[in-house]
């Protein structure tokens, strides 16, 4: 399997000169050989949320799943990162992802949050 992850923070300003952080998202993804999936997954240490679901290459227009997983980590690894999430606006619904300004977008369903993500 191949791993990787990135803390991505974003800062709202409640007050005129103070701020807070309202959501702390840290995205992940990887590779299962054994099942042709990629599998991509954001948790939020701030909310205690995380939204997952995993992509063949059938979901993805047919591109190559490593292919796919080398865009999401330049993304990652970029500084600052180039890759967003949206958080949902209504409870259920999914969180929007967008990498490398729109080279691939997934809507992500929210599962039970993991504690042992280590951000």
């Amino acid at each position: 399997f191949i791993v990787f992850s990135e803390v991505v923070e974003e800062e709202v300003a409640r007050m005129a000169e103070q701020k807070q952080t309202v959501h702390a998202y840290k995205l992940s993804a990887k590779v299962d050989p054994e099942k042709d999936v990629i599998i991509l997954w954001v948790s939020d240490k701030i909310t205690k949320k995380r939204w997952e679901s995993s992509y063949s290459k059938d979901k993805l227009e047919g591109k190559e799943l490593k292919q796919v997983f080398e865009v999401i980590k330049k993304a990652v690894g970029n500084k600052p990162p180039t890759w967003s999430a949206t958080y949902p606006q209504q409870e259920g619904e999914c969180l929007f992802v967008d990498v490398e300004d729109g080279t691939f977008e997934f809507e992500l369903p929210e599962v039970e949050f993991d504690e042992n993500d280590i951000f």
